[in-house]
């Protein structure tokens, strides 16, 4: 009786080529160049969202400040809601040209401000991520423009200010507000666009 259990010829392994592994990590290299981009859009989306909904309630809160006091806020400590983040007296704004700012805030990877404008008094908010390849792009929520802008009062609007960047005005306009937000090109103001 022969014994079963011996070795009697070549072992039949079954395995991978060499050429169906590099297709293998061919598709995966093709999947990752296709969802990596569309990650880092949604991750800036989530951001944005983030920025936009602190803009949306400093607004609110500035605009119950007028209604009670008859003029709007010249610091975040007025409001009733807190705003959070490192607080900054009056200074140059980072992304907004030569304006200074009556107020701002500092968080992480973004700035909220207040402006106190002009001879006028224009009262403008605005909200500007300052770190990553949307530096400079944000948010402006015009407050009250004596009759300068009227067709922005009241309203959040998606800006890309280039005023302090070196690619000065030949950015990619557009590169945050249409391609990550979908909004539509508005204007060009000043150094920044605008998009609704």
């Amino acid at each position: 009786m022969q014994n079963k259990s011996s070795f009697t010829g070549r072992l039949d392994v079954k395995a991978f080529t060499l050429i169906e592994l590099l297709v293998v990590v061919l598709i995966i290299g093709i999947l990752a160049a296709i969802a990596l981009p569309q990650y880092q859009k949604a991750v800036w989306k989530s951001r944005a969202a983030k920025l936009q909904t602190l803009i949306t309630s400093v607004a609110q809160a500035a605009e119950v400040y007028y209604l009670h006091n008859g003029a709007y806020p010249t610091s975040f400590d007025e409001l009733d809601i807190d705003v959070g983040g490192t607080a900054v007296g009056f200074r140059e704004a980072s992304c907004n040209g030569s304006l200074v700012s009556q107020a701002t805030r500092i968080f992480d990877d973004f700035e909220i401000s207040l402006y106190n404008i002009g001879v006028q008094r224009n009262f403008i908010l605005s909200a500007y991520f300052t770190t990553g390849e949307h530096k400079c792009t944000g948010f402006v929520y015009y407050l009250d423009t004596k009759g300068s802008i009227p067709s922005y009062e009241h309203r959040t609007i998606c800006e890309e200010a280039y005023y302090g960047r070196s690619c000065g005005t030949n950015c990619d306009v557009g590169k945050f507000c249409h391609k990550v937000m979908g909004k539509t090109y508005k204007e060009y103001w000043g150094l920044m666009s605008l998009f609704e």
